[in-house]
């Protein structure tokens, strides 16, 4: 196996982890947003194993996001929109982020791109005089 057949599957790891991780994330977020429901997260439930060494969920920057995004998912949307109006504009954004992200290795394993490739070759366009008939 050559250095540049290497590199190129390196440099096309690269590439899936580079569209994949955007979809990852939303997606954990989302998937969180379905298990936990916002009284959980609230009590710090949704901490898990960090739960013994935090006395309570003293409520980071985005918690009332994290309500939103489960009373959203969880079909209060009346509530989604009391803890953060946000919700409105965040919960697509993240369901988009994960299914650009999923067309993004979709598209990436199915063409695989070629990093090293020889360039196509152009055929240059026909001059005047060329282009010309002659009878």
């Amino acid at each position: 196996m050559g250095i540049e057949s290497r590199v190129e599957r390196g440099m096309t790891a690269f590439l899936l982890v580079l569209v994949s991780l955007p979809g990852l994330a939303a997606g954990l977020c989302l998937g969180l947003s379905f298990a936990f429901t916002p009284a959980a997260i609230a009590s710090g439930e949704h901490l898990g194993p960090l739960r013994g060494s935090v006395t309570r969920c003293a409520g980071c920057t985005l918690c009332g996001m994290s309500r939103a995004f489960s009373a959203f998912s969880h079909g209060d949307v009346a509530g989604a929109l009391a803890f953060n109006r946000g919700v409105v504009v965040g919960y697509p954004l993240a369901c988009l982020a994960v299914l650009v992200s999923i067309y993004c290795v979709w598209r990436t394993l199915r063409d695989r791109p070629r990093f090293f490739a020889a360039p196509a070759v152009s055929t240059p366009l026909p001059t005047a005089q060329e282009s010309e008939l002659h009878v």
